[in-house]
């Protein structure tokens, strides 16, 4: 005989309008049934957001609700549940900064009994020294200190004038030791310290550096715009997908260039480039580097680029990668004019191609 669980009851009383806390918070625990809350059509907003939440999906939150009293009220009072369990982690990622502070108490000692991440409470409060003081692997303190750092966009190291120097100390060391920390908060550290660290991050962590100053405000890019100059030029191939999301959130000259000139020596790198941002979105230099090569581009991705854009009316061998390559910069026009069963090359077909990992 089957028995429902509380999750599903939760689950199912949220899809029919019910807003108590109480009566839900039991779905909260489940990723898989949180998850359904946010796009159903009866549910009330502030439960959809708390399922976008413990469904770790950040995105799911509307920017109304994000902000409202509501929702930090129902956040709140998850502190210390199963469901805040799940909830939490994904608001520290989201919350308006210092959301934590007056919870302090609350989000020290659930992180002292291992109930959230230190990272998470750490976060949530602010750069304070009892925050700080939960902070001991190098990764949480790295995921903190970004926090703390987007808080403040016009001072992105502001966090550091409510530290005592014995933790500001302690937080900069811990990173030096462990640069692939470092590497992914090194827009949010001081400049001259963050020019040290930056020569001890590996090639392999450029692109966590990438990334984060893709994410940083400009005035943070600008105070480390020597830094930043110094990680685009040894950037590779492999690191394409990251300094294409810098070019394109940042519009940096010196990303565009070096993009252009990966792509002259390695053109089916453009895979790498064309699934990290649309088409339109690519600098003209470097959409044309890219369709000039499709004749001599013996990975035939370029060539898929090409027939996709509608500068060739020839398909090219079609593979996993060149399908890839293709449905992420196909044009409308040449879309419609496929055939209904698909373009067949060798044994596949182009629309029943599957996707393929990069």
């Amino acid at each position: 005989m089957y028995h429902s669980s509380p999750a599903l009851t939760a689950t199912l009383q949220a899809l029919r309008g019910q807003s108590d806390m109480h009566v839900i918070a039991p779905a909260f625990s489940n990723r898989q049934f949180a998850r359904v809350l946010p796009f159903a059509p009866d549910v009330h907003p502030v439960v959809g957001a708390l399922g976008a939440l413990a469904g770790a999906l950040p995105n799911g939150v509307p920017q109304h609700v994000l902000e409202s009293p509501e929702l930090s009220a129902a956040v709140a009072s998850s502190i210390g549940t199963s469901a805040g369990d799940r909830i939490l982690p994904t608001w520290a990622k989201i919350a308006p900064a210092g959301w934590g502070e007056p919870y302090a108490g609350a989000l020290i000692d659930i992180a002292n009994r291992g109930r959230c991440p230190s990272w998470v409470a750490a976060a949530l409060i602010g750069p304070t020294n009892d925050a700080a003081a939960l902070l001991r692997l190098a990764r949480d303190i790295a995921v903190a200190i970004r926090r703390w750092g987007e808080a403040t966009p016009n001072d992105p190291t502001a966090w550091m004038n409510t530290l005592s120097p014995e933790q500001q100390n302690r937080l900069l060391n811990a990173l030096r030791h462990t640069p692939v920390a470092a590497a992914s908060c090194l827009p949010w550290l001081p400049p001259e310290y963050a020019r040290e660290v930056a020569g001890l991050v590996a090639q392999n962590d450029s692109a966590l550096a990438l990334g984060a100053y893709a994410s940083a405000s400009p005035i943070a890019r600008d105070r480390h715009a020597d830094i930043l100059s110094a990680l685009i030029h040894r950037t590779d191939m492999y690191d394409l997908g990251d300094l294409t999301h810098l070019a394109v959130a940042t519009g940096m000259d010196a990303a565009w260039t070096t993009i252009g000139q990966i792509l002259s020596e390695s053109p089916g790198s453009a895979i790498r480039v064309v699934v990290m941002a649309p088409w339109d979105a690519l600098r003209e230099d470097v959409q044309t580097t890219i369709l000039s090569a499709a004749d001599n581009d013996p990975t035939s991705i370029c060539a898929a680029i090409a027939f996709a854009r509608g500068v060739s009316s020839d398909p090219p061998p079609i593979g996993e990668k060149t399908a890839v390559a293709f449905f992420s910069t196909v044009t409308p026009e040449v879309w419609n004019e496929l055939p209904k069963e698909g373009v067949s090359i060798g044994q596949r077909e182009l629309l029943s191609t599957p996707h393929a990992d990069l």
